[in-house]
């Protein structure tokens, strides 16, 4: 039996997240892949819909404003510079509003530092912000249609 465009993609996702760790750990670690897997398919194809984004912005705090100082000033340079290469940012996560054809905050975390702050399997955050637009555009649209 031939694999689905859907069921590759779910294979795929899920053994990058096995692979990329991040919040999966033992004891749960397949389980937790195998859901963030579907939230990013499920995202995906809402995403093509028009139902659903990620946004970033760049960051307005001070990450040590906000985090403090370390206490070594090795470990200071080491942020300063990743900051300085990939930037600080804020990641939201919005759904269509259908019956006011607007754009929604679902949900959003700050300070992220990475090189690509928008990839979930380098953002360990991005499945659950993923996950929240999902949620949320699903209820928009039950509301829209029942009206």
């Amino acid at each position: 039996m031939e694999e689905s465009t859907m069921e590759h993609a779910l294979r795929e996702h899920f053994h990058r997240f096995l692979e990329a760790g991040a919040y999966c750990t033992p004891p749960g670690r397949a389980a937790c892949a195998l859901e963030n897997a579907r939230t990013l398919a499920r995202f995906r194809e809402m995403e093509e819909e028009g139902l659903v984004r990620l946004r970033q912005e760049e960051e307005r705090e001070s990450y040590f404003d906000v985090y403090g100082k370390p206490d070594s000033k090795r470990e200071e340079e080491g942020i300063t510079s990743q900051i300085e290469r990939e930037g600080c940012w804020i990641i939201i996560s919005e759904y269509l509003d259908e019956a006011t054809d607007t754009w929604q905050w679902a949900d959003s975390i700050g300070m992220c530092i990475y090189p690509n702050p928008l990839d979930p399997f380098q953002n360990e955050y991005l499945p659950g912000l993923m996950r929240a637009a999902c949620e949320q555009a699903a209820r928009a649209q039950l509301t829209f249609i029942t009206g």
